[in-house]
């Protein structure tokens, strides 16, 4: 049966207040977690403010290290667990006015992959998506793929 807990990834204690009911819910803990969340922030480098530029990075890339960070623990005790953190190919291939939004999905692929490496003996290790083709729409900023008629 899949159960889902609703959690705020831009706010430390609800991350821990929502691993905490996992662990209540499965008596045991987490052992599968899809990293999905993310906000996008169009605009130039010069026109994000400090204030939207954390907020970004806080849900996309300090929140899905944060649920790492509390799930590997459960994971490791129950000797298996899988971790999925959904990045973007705009991490690897940035767009003019979304340099913000791909420097945290670059990074978040990055740090997945250093997990990767730390989080030996879970089997199957962490891994990286990143999807590629969604037509977006960022703000009322540019399409990254023109609307099928």
């Amino acid at each position: 049966m899949l159960r889902t807990v609703v959690v705020d990834v831009a706010e430390p204690s609800s991350c821990v207040e929502a691993m905490g009911e996992v662990g209540r819910m499965t008596g045991g803990g987490v052992w599968a977690v899809v990293n999905n969340a993310g906000v996008p922030q169009a605009g130039s480098l010069e026109d994000v403010s400090d204030e939207q530029a954390r907020h970004l990075l806080e849900v996309n890339l300090l929140g899905a290290m944060r649920i790492c960070r509390l799930a590997l623990p459960q994971m490791r005790r129950r000797g298996e667990g899988r971790i999925v953190n959904v990045s973007s190919g705009l991490g690897r291939v940035p767009w003019p006015l979304g340099g913000w939004y791909s420097a945290s999905k670059h990074a978040l692929s990055e740090l997945t992959h250093c997990l990767r490496v730390g989080s030996h003996p879970l089997q199957p290790p962490p891994c990286p998506r990143r999807p590629a083709g969604a037509a977006l729409r960022l703000r009322e900023g540019p399409r990254l793929l023109p609307r099928r008629r």
